[in-house]
């Protein structure tokens, strides 16, 4: 009976559940139909007007344009081109105004740049009026940047043609312009107050004829500080390169005439500071993996204008330490810009090889002959001393400075075979032989050195090798050609009575030989592949030299020792090669 009781209770509150759950879903279904026949409505008392509705109708295409950011030609035109060109023409015909007064005294000196700066004050007031009654729009863009460059124009003619302000006036009411410029052209995303007023205000002494001096150059470098400000403010990548190139050759002109040397350090301080933030700037909007081609382009073109026209600018003295510091710069920048900036490695490669071409070019004017080579050895050296040390973690310098080592020893051994002992001593020996045995033994002991550390790969240690091995053989050959030249006195005519210096070169095929087959018995010894291939090389090179050099050039009794002292070592080659082989690896199959 229980039981019984107890099943009709739970049948009972199976029922009730069910009649809810269908309760609920008749609500929700009428709910959603109620929300779906909503907008059939028919329209309330408070219907939108016409205008409200056109305007309605125009936000999806103007949001739809501004999410794609697509003009089409007629809106470009009308709204933007028309600014632009407004704008330039406005501030052509200031500067215009102002040269014609000038040249035509038409009014005193007052009322023209009085005018000028009404006019230009007057277009600043009116863009930003504009802008604060209607937003943003092209034409009050254009009004502030027109206004910058005229405004610009006229301080540097009324403190440097008429000096009707002092000059420490006129530059700080540039700062105020330069800043409001910027802080506008940042606010607004404006463009144009960027190509017509800060590049309009560094074209400014040009279009004035005005000569280069410590004023228009400290507002030059107002001017491009402002430039750069906004650049990186706005990732305009192309802003600081282009305002930093339109000044460089009026700054670069002005320290080239004789002018103080603190002027001169503080205009190169100021121009090499902006450079490197404009690398950045030419960088932003590329991220950590894409290299602009604008940022390596300007890092390079900065770079070598701050360091040729420092160095031409100063004393010698005063030069060398400017290339070293400028040098010392660019390394920490490329090595500091990999913690601090989101730039990518390439741009940091670019700024550290800069260091080290400074640091090559600065020895190149400090040293001459043997001891540029040695200097070149020894930095080789020492930058292969700095990779060794280099943490494992941080392979981006390691490479950079076995790169860096590479050029180094690469540049002093062009220069040994270029001017202490050119390839043409191996047939009339050199001129200083203590300054070619200085040079190729640097040569040889830093290459050397170097393949004693650790190396990014077993076949660069085998190259160093054979390079310091060459470098004493060739140091050897070319003693040998120098000491047989009739001049010399050595080797005087006792076999013979023959040429000394036919003697020379058939004991230079004699030293190929031997020093081809000592290195095949040391290579075989010690099971040295890449030895005996170097060896084996050289014993053909030697066959290449008798065959074709001595058979033609040399006397018949020479050619007969030539040829005999040939056959003689290249027997014994043969012979130690067949002794003192390596057995060959067994690839017998496992039973």
């Amino acid at each position: 009976m229980t039981v019984t009781t107890h099943d009709e209770s739970m049948e009972e509150r199976l029922a009730t559940l069910e009649r809810r759950v269908e309760e609920t879903t008749s609500r929700l279904e009428r709910h959603l139909l109620g929300r779906t026949a909503l907008p059939m409505a028919p329209p309330s008392p408070h219907a939108a007007t016409p205008s409200q509705t056109a305007a309605a109708a125009r936000a999806p295409q103007e949001q739809g344009r501004a999410g794609t950011g697509g003009l089409s030609l007629g809106d470009l035109i009308g709204g933007r081109v028309l600014a632009w060109l407004g704008g330039a023409a406005t501030l052509l015909g200031i500067v215009l105004f102002l040269v014609l007064a000038i040249s035509r005294g038409w009014i005193g000196v007052e009322a023209r740049v009085g005018l000028a700066a009404m006019a230009s004050g007057a277009l600043m007031a009116g863009g930003i009026w504009l802008h604060a009654r209607h937003g943003r729009t092209e034409v009050s863009v254009a009004l502030v940047g027109v206004a910058t460059a005229g405004l610009f124009a006229t301080l540097i003619v009324a403190g440097e043609i008429y000096h009707l302000v002092a000059p420490l006036l006129a530059l700080c009411a540039a700062m105020l312009v330069g800043a409001l410029a910027a802080i506008l052209a940042i606010r607004w995303a404006g463009q144009a107050i960027a190509v017509l007023g800060l590049l309009g205000a560094l074209l400014s002494p040009v279009m004035l004829d005005v000569p280069s001096s410590g004023l228009t150059v400290a507002m030059l470098g107002v001017a491009s500080g402002c430039a750069v400000w906004a650049a990186i403010a706005q990732r305009w990548g192309w802003l600081a390169p282009a305002a930093l190139a339109l000044c460089a050759p009026q700054w670069g002109a002005w320290i080239l005439h004789d002018q103080p040397v603190a002027a001169d350090l503080a205009v190169l301080v100021w121009f090499g500071g902006l450079g490197l933030l404009g690398n950045v700037a030419a960088q932003r909007g590329f991220g950590q993996t894409r290299l602009s081609s604008v940022a390596a382009g300007w890092t390079v073109l900065s770079a070598a204008i701050l360091a040729l026209v420092g160095y031409g600018a100063l004393s010698d003295a005063a030069g060398a330490v400017w290339l070293g510091s400028w040098a010392a710069v660019h390394l920490a920048a490329g090595f500091w810009s990999r913690r601090w900036l989101p730039v990518p490695p390439a741009l940091v490669w670019v700024m550290e090889a800069l260091g080290l071409a400074v640091v090559a070019y600065l020895s190149a004017q400090l040293f001459a002959g043997a001891d540029l080579v040695v200097t070149w050895a020894a930095e080789g050296v020492v930058v292969c001393e700095l990779a060794r040390r280099a943490p494992e973690c941080n392979r981006h310098h390691e490479q950079l400075a076995w790169y860096g080592a590479l050029g180094f020893l690469g540049l002093a051994v062009a220069h040994a075979l270029a001017i202490e002992a050119p390839p043409a001593a191996l047939v009339r020996g050199t001129d200083s032989l203590p300054d070619a045995a200085l040079a190729l033994g640097a040569v040889a002991v830093a290459l050397l050195r170097a393949a004693q550390m650790r190396l990014p790969g077993d076949r660069l240690r085998l190259w160093l090798r054979s390079g310091s091995a060459a470098a004493v053989l060739y140091l050897g050959s070319v003693a040998i050609i120098t000491a047989s030249q009739p001049s010399s006195g050595a080797f005087a005519d006792t076999l013979l009575s023959l040429s000394t210096r036919q003697q020379g070169q058939v004991l230079l095929s004699a030293c190929w030989s031997g020093a081809g087959l000592i290195g095949l018995i040391v290579g075989l010894r010690r099971d040295q592949q890449q030895v005996r291939s170097v060896a084996l090389a050289l014993l053909l090179i030697s066959v290449a030299k008798v065959f074709l050099y001595d058979l033609s050039t040399l006397t018949s009794v020479y050619r007969v020792i030539s040829f005999v002292a040939l056959g003689l070592l290249l027997l014994a080659g043969a012979y130690a090669h067949q002794r003192l082989r390596p057995p060959p690896p067994e690839t017998g199959v496992p039973g």
